[in-house]
């Protein structure tokens, strides 16, 4: 004989309908003056992954109420939002404190951030899903902003000392200062390309590193291998994108091989400055 067809989906789907409408409701009452649809509410519900809506208490329920609307563009509850978390964010930072123009940028990148996502990724805002306080959420979003920022600032300080050493050390050979005058821009293009022609995966470590200052324990620990294994990747990415740009140095000045890798020769601490500071403008892939 034949089973009979299951009901449990209808079930389970009339279930999380009215736990949903529950957390609306107790949403609704902790922000009174701010409104979203139930099933906007319900859509964000799933989205976030808040798969528990039974045991999301009514704090949380009204955290989670103020990201939906606030994710919506509702300019009360966008406002409501930072009100509320400020005093959290001002915690989490506190160890920049005093540095009010690098607070300010760290407070742009965060809202942008949350809100509207960078370089055409996902709003972070979305990945709240009730479980922890809502401002607990934003404060450490908030202090991994900043301190990724304090790595920039870091990495950039590191390679200007790099290029002034470079500067002083050529300053006295008028012939090695006339070929870096002459091909920097031509040896900076060839480097962007052979970055570009790189994998993902080869791209956002050199970024990562050389960029973002992340160092090689914490790349291993990102990427679930030993920091010796990120070692051999990062060192293969720049012979790979050294061996490129002689090829598209070769092509482009119409030198032969030789003659490409003698000009290398004398540019070669051009890769790490470049990386660098080719990558500052560029996003991270997605």
């Amino acid at each position: 004989m034949g089973r009979e067809p299951s009901n449990n989906g209808g079930v389970e789907d009339f279930n999380r309908a009215g736990a949903a409408e529950q957390l609306y409701r107790r949403g609704q009452l902790r922000h009174p003056d701010i409104h979203v649809s139930l099933s906007d509410f319900a859509t964000h519900l799933t989205s976030c992954g808040a798969a528990e809506w039974a045991e999301i208490d009514a704090e949380r329920a009204g955290d989670l109420y103020l990201s939906s609307a606030a994710l919506a563009g509702d300019r009360g509850a966008i406002a409501a939002l930072q009100r509320s978390c400020s005093p959290v964010v001002a915690g989490y930072l506190k160890p920049f404190a005093g540095r009010k123009a690098f607070l300010a940028e760290v407070g742009q990148e965060l809202w942008e951030t949350l809100l509207v996502g960078l370089h055409g990724g996902e709003p972070r805002l979305r990945r709240y899903s009730g479980r922890g306080s809502l401002g607990s959420f934003v404060g450490i979003a908030a202090q991994r902003i900043a301190l990724m920022s304090v790595r920039r600032d870091e990495v950039h300080k590191r390679a200007a000392i790099r290029a002034d050493a470079e500067r002083s050390r050529i300053a006295g050979d008028a012939e090695l200062a006339y070929i870096k005058r002459r091909y920097r821009a031509t040896v900076e293009r060839c480097i962007e390309t052979a970055l570009a022609e790189l994998d993902d995966h080869s791209r956002m470590i050199l970024r990562l590193y050389f960029a973002d200052g992340v160092g090689l324990e914490r790349l291993g620990r990102i990427y679930g291998v030993a920091a010796s294994t990120i070692s051999r990747r990062l060192a293969s990415a720049r012979r790979r994108v050294s061996a490129r740009t002689r090829q598209l140095l070769a092509a482009r000045l119409q030198l032969t091989a030789d003659e490409a890798d003698s000009l290398w020769n004398v540019l070669a601490s051009q890769i790490d400055l470049s990386v660098s500071q080719l990558f500052r403008d560029l996003p991270l892939a997605s």
